[in-house]
């Protein structure tokens, strides 16, 4: 388990996009202060979209990126396991030692288009986090997605250069947004099930 979640971790650190992140948090971002965790439990998918991509590149802020990338039951399971505190630590060793390296400190520079999630790729998203959160052995009594968004931006990468970017947020009802890959990931996985569904 705890190698399954590793990969997992190293996949999140590959992203180029305390528990409660209710609070305000601050890290450091091109020497500069920022106040990183807040819209991850509030109204606008883009402002979500904005909060997470700079808690994703900022300094030790492994716990409130864990409230984008996991479930609130994945969370507790890590806490009622005692690995929380050690795969937050991990995260931020990988996340600063990747800032190090780097010439730049990703940035979103414009958000070109946000688009909402039809009925049936909510549905895939919902999918999404119940099969994620099964792979910690997690049963998913009820998750709710109550919107989502397929976004298009435009980024500033390690090494400042211009770059087009995707990435999809969903909203789940009592736990705020969540980090779902992209619209392309989500179709792959489910919705050529579908597909074949309709057919058979």
């Amino acid at each position: 388990m705890k190698k399954a979640l590793s990969a997992i971790l190293a996949c999140c650190l590959m992203v180029a996009c305390t528990v409660s992140c209710d609070k305000k948090n601050k890290g450091e971002d091109t020497g500069n202060t920022v106040t990183y965790g807040e819209a991850q439990k509030g109204l606008s998918g883009e402002e979500a979209l904005k909060d997470f991509f700079v808690t994703n590149y900022t300094r030790d802020a492994g716990e409130a990126a864990f409230n984008y990338m996991y479930t609130q039951q994945m969370i507790d399971d890590m806490i009622a396991k005692d690995e929380y505190r050690q795969l937050v630590v991990d995260y931020n060793n990988g996340k600063n030692q990747m800032l190090d390296l780097s010439k730049n400190v990703p940035s979103i520079t414009s958000i070109e288009s946000s688009t909402p999630l039809t009925d049936e790729q909510l549905g895939w998203a919902e999918q999404y986090l119940i099969d994620f959160t099964a792979t910690r052995g997690v049963v998913v009594n009820a998750l709710h997605v109550t919107e989502g968004y397929d976004f298009k931006f435009n980024i500033l990468d390690y090494n400042g250069n211009a770059k087009p970017n995707t990435a999809c947020l969903v909203k789940v009802e009592n736990d705020g947004w969540k980090f779902v890959g992209t619209l392309n990931g989500l179709v792959e996985r489910y919705g050529t099930e579908s597909a074949e569904n309709a057919t058979s």
